[in-house]
């Protein structure tokens, strides 16, 4: 498609948008920094044109084929964040760390665990992020979202239904601002809460590796990364992706891998789970764009 406005990036890699580095090109990439920008393209943009916002790659795989279509990333406006009380007011490009940071220096606590959820408000409202007993259901009092079509509308969080790592958002809306609601507390407080958390991440997470963290969801009553390892494929490997010594759960793209890598050594897992255990694995982690 042939747009005016902002100008997109065409056939730009989407290696560097995932913390995989691995994928293929964006027919169309855009960097919006604005809500004006954004209704623009979405006006300019053919309907049948799909559509994808990134937000730090830290939970997308996108495939060697690429996307056809446009990938937006959302910068600028949406990457600010204000606190009003115990309310914080983020943009959907925002990320976790910069909103539990202001938090945390405004003694407002309940948000700690998002520091070390490495990825934008926006993309841990759509998916209900969590860790640590809490998630964005607990805390969110609404969501602002724009659709396919241009339209801007408010959801309160009694209209949105959380559940575990999902909402029932709808798939084409955009979520560009999310207004959260903490508790008072003291600065010390909260970030001593932060630095244990982060403390304790580091002890069962490759935080430094190249990967988009959990695989999959947790099975109901258990562990994804414990399934795996007593299903007795934590050795595994496809290529130039494997698993984490330290959390199966975890897949790791080392150099020279593929997306493609990463997608059947997560299918692989998926299927001896389910063949040898009866349980199943779901995806935590959303894939995205064509075969190459």
């Amino acid at each position: 498609p042939v747009v005016s406005g902002p100008m997109p990036s065409r056939q730009k890699s989407l290696a560097p948008s995932s913390r995989y580095l691995t994928g293929g090109p964006a027919d169309l990439y855009f960097e919006l920094s604005s809500m004006s920008e954004l209704l623009q393209v979405l006006q300019l943009l053919p309907k049948t044109c799909p559509i994808h916002v990134v937000g730090l790659g830290s939970n997308t795989l996108f495939r060697d084929g690429g996307f056809e279509g446009a990938v937006m990333k959302l910068v600028g406006d949406f990457k600010q964040c204000s606190l009003d009380g115990v309310s914080v007011i983020a943009g959907g490009g925002c990320s976790n760390r910069q909103l539990a940071r202001l938090a945390a220096v405004g003694a407002v606590s309940g948000l700690e665990f998002l520091d070390g959820v490495p990825g934008t408000v926006g993309a841990s409202a759509r998916m209900n992020a969590g860790a640590f007993g809490s998630d964005v259901g607990a805390i969110c009092v609404e969501v602002k979202v724009v659709d396919r079509s241009g339209s801007c509308y408010t959801l309160n969080a009694s209209e949105i239904s959380f559940g575990y790592r999902e909402t029932d958002l709808p798939p084409d809306g955009i979520v560009t601002e999310v207004l959260l609601k903490g508790v008072e507390s003291s600065t010390n407080t909260v970030l001593s809460a932060m630095k244990l958390m982060n403390a304790q991440r580091r002890t069962y997470q490759p935080v430094l590796a190249r990967t988009c963290g959990s695989s999959f969801k947790n099975p109901p009553g258990q562990s994804a990364r414990r399934v795996i390892a007593d299903a007795g494929l934590a050795s595994s490997r496809v290529g130039g992706a494997k698993l984490s010594d330290m959390n199966a759960n975890f897949m790791i793209a080392q150099p020279g891998c593929k997306s493609s890598d990463l997608e059947t050594l997560g299918e692989y897992l998926r299927c001896e789970v389910r063949r040898g255990m009866n349980i199943e694995l779901n995806w935590e982690i959303c894939i995205v764009g064509r075969h190459e």
